[in-house]
């Protein structure tokens, strides 16, 4: 494929000679010539110079990106104007601009050379070599920056080496009035650079400039670290005990149309993943999978689930507390449900989400169901065996009680956790029944525990940039329905 080209572009009427060329440039692919109008190819040469001083329309140079001497044309028809302009210039990188006054081309070789063409004579000057940078002022000063920082200028033909390198290599440069060369410093936040050859630079952030003159409405962000892992339960914060995470992934359909939900899980701390892919994830389902999960690894101190009815269950009736629960209560382990709407808290399950559609449903479309269980199992120990030291440093998990039998239907004991945001009146919900929190901790988030047995429902405050410091909010009497469940 040939190499593209490069047109300068002036309309308005000008003497050729000036060639003061402005504005557009395009690409166009190479080879491309221009159309079979009147050339002046035959024209005598005395009538040729005695053409270039009349004024026309508009012109544009064509620069080819490959190397050679730029081409002049007449618009709008692209009439080439061949020997007005001579000079062979090597293979491009970009074009700099055109100096007016000085009637300078100058250009970026691939050879990081900023070369200038004298549209006069024909003349190719090498005005700097290893150059990162380059920009072309409204005054027509001409800056180039190399790798070392150090700065070149060329202005009314006087090439001048700047005493002082840049504090910094700019991402973006331009060129200033005064001689004043302007860049952007990549960094966070970016610094605005202004520098001149006889005076140091002068390196301030954009939000400064903006703040001097009054155009910032806000505080200035304050980025704290990220809270550690599970810092809104205070024994999985200390790593004391375990938690996993479990969720569904609806919508996936197999060849034939066949549609599935898997049924996922991983723990926080040691990365324990397991899948569970079936035509259909139900609150029942589920309590068998988390059975046979928790016998062969042993049973977590907390399982933290979304507000899906098959977790959490009904939601028409209050206090209606679902089979899932009540299945990890009479194991002994605390069920935590997140915030509705709220990013974080299942981070880590959406991310094994993720991968396990993009490592195994991506690659393996299989149009039976026994193919796909048979290849997620697979991939389950492989994610294992990976992360084999992760789950051994991981708190411990206790074994799960085989010695006693599970009344699901027997009323439930032990303790909830739920993670909740207050409304506008210092509201939470939990188990659809709102709860007065605290009148001063709106649209904060907050940590529920009900205690079953002591029929008490307790809220602490929790900060994200304070995981520590949870003190208590409110500690209400709750009413037990007639019927747990419904």
């Amino acid at each position: 494929m040939a190499s593209p080209v490069v047109y300068f572009v002036r309309r308005g009427h000008l003497p050729i000679y000036r060639l003061l060329l402005l504005a557009t440039v395009s690409l166009w692919g190479c080879r491309s010539q221009a159309p079979g109008l009147a050339s002046s190819q035959n024209q005598d040469p005395q009538h040729l110079r005695w053409q270039l001083r009349t004024r026309i329309a508009g012109a544009a140079i064509r620069l080819d990106a490959a190397g050679g001497v730029p081409r002049l044309y007449r618009l709008p028809r692209l009439t080439e104007i061949q020997g007005a302009i001579r000079g062979r210039l090597p293979a491009l990188e970009r074009v700099v601009g055109i100096d007016v006054e000085s009637e300078f081309l100058y250009v970026a070789t691939v050879k990081k050379e900023l070369l200038a063409l004298d549209l006069g004579s024909g003349r190719v000057d090498t005005v700097a070599t290893g150059i990162v940078q380059a920009a072309l002022g409204p005054d027509g000063t001409l800056y180039a920056v190399d790798a070392q920082r150090r700065v070149i200028s060329l202005s009314r033909r006087t090439r001048f080496a700047w005493p002082r390198p840049l504090d910094g290599l700019p991402r973006d440069m331009f060129g200033s009035t005064d001689q004043r060369l302007v860049g952007i410093i990549p960094q966070d936040p970016p610094r605005l650079l202004v520098a001149a050859a006889d005076q140091p630079p002068a390196v301030r952030t954009i939000a400064r400039v903006l703040e001097r003159r009054g155009a910032l409405d806000a505080k200035r962000r304050v980025r704290r670290p990220a809270p550690p892992a599970g810092w809104y339960l205070p024994d999985v914060r200390r790593r004391a005990a375990e938690l996993d995470s479990f969720d569904v992934i609806d919508g996936l359909r197999l060849k034939g149309g066949t549609t599935l939900d898997i049924l996922t899980g991983i723990s926080l701390h040691g990365g324990l993943v397991t899948v569970w892919p079936t035509t259909g994830v139900s609150a029942r389902l589920t309590v068998g999978s988390l059975d046979e999960h928790w016998r062969q690894v042993g049973r977590p101190g907390y399982a933290q689930f979304d507000n899906d009815p098959r977790f959490i269950g009904g939601t028409n009736h209050p206090n209606a507390i679902g089979l899932v629960i009540r299945f990890c209560l009479a194991a002994g382990v605390v069920p935590v449900f997140a915030p509705p709407r709220e990013t974080g808290f299942q981070a880590s399950i959406e991310a094994f989400n993720g991968r396990w559609q993009q490592k195994l449903w991506a690659r393996f479309w299989d149009p039976a169901l026994p193919d796909l269980q048979a290849r997620s199992a697979d991939f389950v120990a492989a994610s294992r065996q990976r992360s084999a030291a992760r789950i051994e440093a991981a708190p411990d998990r206790a074994p799960f009680p085989t010695d006693q039998s599970i009344d699901l239907e027997a009323p439930p004991s032990g303790r909830l956790v739920f993670i909740r945001r207050t409304g506008d009146d210092g509201r939470a919900s939990v188990l659809s029944v709102w709860y007065p929190v605290d009148p001063r901790w709106i649209h904060r988030l907050v940590r529920g525990e009900l205690d079953l047995d002591a029929r008490r429902l307790r809220f602490y405050a929790l900060r994200r940039r304070e995981p520590d410091d949870q003190p208590l909010l409110a500690d209400l009497p709750f009413e037990p329905p007639a019927r747990w469940s419904r």
